[in-house]
């Protein structure tokens, strides 16, 4: 990660757009503040008390079906798409991924620590629950590099949504002890070296300079992770809980090994990559994000 920083467009100031997983993953895909689509708030398996309880006020359970997605307009421009990993948007049909954009799915509708916690290639469970969390980020680093392989004659959406760091926390036993900074280190060491070999593969389908990779988070580290001198971590909306890695490796067209002052938002990945593509984004409803293509040009 710190290799694709260095030659890359790293943004300082750049934030999720919640303090939590579902309405920020919502922000990231269309562009909208959750409260738009009354996903303000983290969504549960059918059947546990707190969805019961946000049935009982009325808030929806899932995406709204309306909702337009990245994967959407990606998908009916004419490009492969795929989630692999968490979805965390619902789990009712009419908002999975493979109602929302995405061709392809392969992963959890939860966070790891949401019973029952199974595996799903697109609406089909293939690992029955409780899958073997120790394998989670090899399992999706495998289908990543399968996507690709499978994808390189034709252009592809990819969103790698890792479960990890979210707690419980595991890893490989070969994994175990390595790094300087306990469990969590080793878990990060693990990503760390996904990303590793999902850019070898780029590399080996012969398209990773015409690839843009962005890493970022959806909000602020809990209390394994550290938010550094800021107030706040996940769940507040103070400065801690929001503020998250930010880095877009594109060095034919994004600057390269520069680091951005700018504020930006989850919010702006959406019409940042249409812009990009010169495709053109919902008129029918307001988008709140705006378009980076220039900041990270360094305009």
């Amino acid at each position: 990660i710190d290799q694709l920083a260095e030659n890359g467009a790293v943004i300082e100031q750049f934030y999720s757009p919640a303090p939590i997983c579902t309405p920020s993953r919502f922000g990231f895909l269309t562009g909208r503040h959750a409260e738009r689509g009354g996903m303000s708030h983290v969504v549960f398996p059918e059947g546990h008390n707190f969805d019961k309880f946000i049935r009982l006020r009325g808030l929806n359970v899932g995406i709204p079906p309306s909702e337009i997605t990245l994967a959407d307009i990606l998908s009916a421009a004419g490009y492969k798409t795929s989630l692999i990993g968490k979805w965390h948007l619902g789990d009712q049909p009419g908002s999975r991924p493979n109602d929302m954009g995405f061709q392809h799915f392969y992963g959890s509708l939860y966070s790891n620590d949401m019973e029952p916690f199974a595996f799903y290639r697109n609406n089909e469970i293939e690992i029955e629950a409780p899958v073997d969390q120790t394998k989670l980020s090899e399992l999706y680093v495998t289908e990543t590099k399968a996507f690709i392989e499978s994808s390189k004659e034709s252009p592809f959406f990819l969103y790698l949504a890792h479960n990890f760091p979210h707690i419980p926390l595991f890893v490989r036993d070969e994994r175990l002890g390595k790094s300087d900074a306990g469990l969590y280190g080793d878990v990060v060491q693990e990503l760390d070296a996904g990303v590793g070999a999902i850019v070898q593969s780029l590399k080996d389908a012969g398209v990773y300079d015409n690839t843009i990779i962005i890493i970022s988070s959806d909000n602020g580290p809990w209390y394994q992770g550290s938010p550094g001198n800021m107030r706040g971590r996940k769940g507040e909306t103070f400065e801690g809980g929001m503020h998250v890695p930010f880095v877009a490796h594109w060095p034919e067209g994004f600057c390269s090994g520069c680091r951005l002052d700018g504020m930006a938002s989850g919010l702006d990945l959406m019409p940042t990559i249409l812009d990009v593509l010169k495709l053109p984004g919902p008129q029918d409803r307001t988008i709140d994000g705006k378009s980076l293509l220039g900041f990270l040009q360094e305009e």
